[in-house]
């Protein structure tokens, strides 16, 4: 049983984390999040990871690309989960 809860907490982590890294990036406001769900078929992880060439397939404009790379670079979607929970904030998704 245990090992179920751990999965499951390494998964809302691991999207949680996501989701907040996303939402922190200038530029990507819900038009182009549902964008990037759609065409990554809501695996954020690839999403993020997504190289330019993806994001324009995915229907971002290339300054959206840019912002997003350029910013990616300085955002960990590891730490924001570990941020928040320092700092006791819950998060809504």
């Amino acid at each position: 049983m245990l090992r179920g809860k751990l999965c499951c907490a390494y998964i809302f982590i691991n999207v949680t984390g996501y989701w907040i890294a996303f939402n922190r990036v200038l530029g990507i406001g819900p038009v182009n999040f549902r964008l990037l769900l759609n065409a990554f078929q809501d695996d954020l992880a690839a999403a993020w990871r997504a190289e330019s060439r993806e994001l324009a397939r995915a229907g971002l404009h290339p300054k959206k690309i840019e912002a997003f790379l350029s910013q990616r670079a300085k955002i960990e979607p590891e730490r924001e989960v570990e941020r928040l929970a320092q700092a006791q904030v819950s998060v809504l998704t």
